[in-house]
């Protein structure tokens, strides 16, 4: 940067001999990988810091505007950072100054399952900013999103913005402040974000419009530190055990579950992607049957098939125990 862009922008040559420093040592800002492609959407409610969240990950020296009053995500926006695709939902509890523009939360519910049924998400990070104390739209939008999607609990993460300046003992009491909250600690909200609590922020306006050096490097170091942990989680391997769009059948009693909580055990030794990917018909059920007997009726239909099956297979049972010996013989054995 030249003499005179310094004199225009002061704060703009102190970022610049931060970058340089920054360049000078990779290790201190990580690239992202694009050998192998993650996917992490970022929900929350609205102006909780998900954009930002997008522009750090990108640049540990994002520079934010002023202050906003309104938030200027209205659809779900993709962006790539080397292989980590970022999906930036609107967020919950909508502001815009004019009513007519509000997106209600039912309809960024609905773009949320929209991307959902799109993408293939390894990730979710619910974000939100305890900067003004624990917020009921906060709490309020996690619940939404437990009940609706509990499923998600095992990709899902927290991420607490605007922590530039606070230190590792701030930051642990500020969460540990939260989750004890009356509201929190009733929905049992904890067990929620099964991928841990991350931390994040950025330089902030007010150092750079001050022009105050030392607080703007103090926020950086922070910003580096925070963003290097928030990637490891990104660039993990998540067990793909709870894909996006779960397929549920309909037990008897009419109590819809996902195929996974479905009779026990008779998916124990079975693909768990081609359970997914299948439709449950009246030969899965038989299948179930012949599985294992403990679980005949496990897929919660009732069918001809069923039903002879189980007379059969008890016919079978009395036989194989008259005649067996004084051992008793294991369950896999007398299923087959």
């Amino acid at each position: 940067m030249s003499a005179i862009d310094s004199t225009i922008d002061p704060a703009g040559a102190i970022i610049k001999s931060l970058r340089d420093v920054r360049d000078r040592d990779p290790s201190l800002h990580r690239m992202v990988p694009d050998t192998e492609p993650r996917t992490l959407a970022l929900i929350g409610s609205s102006r909780a810091g998900k954009s930002t969240i997008v522009k750090v990950l990108g640049d540990s020296l994002y520079r934010p505007p002023g202050p906003q009053l309104y938030s200027a995500t209205r659809q779900p926006e993709q962006q790539w950072i080397g292989g980590l695709q970022i999906v930036d939902m609107p967020g919950f509890y909508d502001k815009q100054k004019h009513l007519s523009s509000l997106l209600t939360n039912e309809a960024i519910f609905e773009q949320l399952q929209n991307v959902m049924s799109t993408v293939s998400i390894d990730l979710y990070a619910f974000v939100f900013s305890l900067i003004n104390g624990i917020n009921d739209e906060d709490i309020q939008s996690m619940l939404v999103v437990k009940e609706k999607l509990p499923h998600l609990s095992e990709r899902m993460m927290l991420v607490v913005t605007h922590c530039e300046e606070l230190y590792q003992d701030q930051k642990n009491d500020l969460i540990k402040d939260f989750f004890n909250h009356p509201d929190v600690v009733h929905h049992d909200l904890r067990k929620f974000f099964k991928q841990g609590t991350f931390f994040i922020g950025c330089i902030r306006y007010e150092s750079l419009k001050q022009q105050n050096r030392r607080a703007i490097t103090f926020e950086h170091t922070n910003v580096l530190q925070m963003r290097d942990l928030l990637l490891d989680k990104c660039l993990i391997t998540v067990p793909n055990t709870n894909n996006n769009n779960q397929q549920t059948v309909t037990a008897n009693n009419d109590v819809t579950l996902p195929l996974y909580q479905q009779g026990g055990t008779h998916h124990d030794n079975t693909d768990e992607q081609t359970i997914k990917n299948s439709s449950f018909g009246e030969s899965d059920c038989c299948f179930c049957c012949c599985h294992c007997l403990r679980t005949i009726f496990s897929c919660g239909k009732t069918c001809l098939c069923c039903f002879a099956l189980c007379l059969i297979g008890c016919y079978y049972v009395v036989k194989m125990l008259s005649t067996a010996s004084a051992a008793s013989v294991p369950d896999e054995k007398i299923a087959d």
